[in-house]
């Protein structure tokens, strides 16, 4: 990635250039994220830069980006699991209530009760197989963001780049 000066890294609403624009954030899942999600070890992050940047800022900066996510992801995974504990409860309490009544007799409402119940439960085993796994494949994502080696380059002298300021 290629900008003209440091500032071209932050959102221009941030006035102490702590946030990182959304160019910035962009550029890095196109090419690093969404791309190399199968790569097993941790990312190199290149900036060059036609003027000198402070390094540590810089680092700080992506690294609370990234930080800051994986918490947005960890609050996603807790609220799913309580949806999917309240669901497969709930849609076991149906189901039982529903095999005492039709024991008893049947009914439009006991058929009612059944579908309800398993519906609550398809619900709670698709979070299970297909929801919490790509949940936990963007927090293992953005975990080797967060410990990506970012190389500041301010000679310009590294060879692939995208001008993004």
């Amino acid at each position: 990635m290629k900008i003209h000066e440091e500032s071209d890294l932050y959102s221009s609403l941030d006035p102490k250039q702590e946030l990182l624009s959304e160019d910035v954030t962009q550029y890095i899942a196109r090419n690093y994220l969404d791309k190399n999600r199968s790569l097993k070890e941790n990312y190199i992050i290149h900036i060059i830069s036609d003027t000198p940047v402070n390094e540590e800022k810089v680092k700080k900066s992506i690294v609370e980006h990234y930080t800051t996510e994986q918490d947005n992801i960890r609050y996603e995974l807790k609220k799913l699991t309580v949806k999917e504990i309240c669901l497969g409860v709930f849609g076991a309490i149906i189901l039982s209530i529903w095999l005492y009544l039709s024991a008893r007799s049947s009914s439009v409402r006991t058929e009612i009760l059944s579908i309800v119940g398993w519906v609550a439960i398809w619900e709670a085993t698709s979070i299970v197989i297909m929801a919490r796994p790509e949940i936990i494949q963007v927090y293992k994502t953005l975990e080797k963001a967060v410990n990506a080696e970012i190389i500041i380059d301010i000679t310009g002298t590294a060879t692939e780049h995208q001008d993004i300021g």
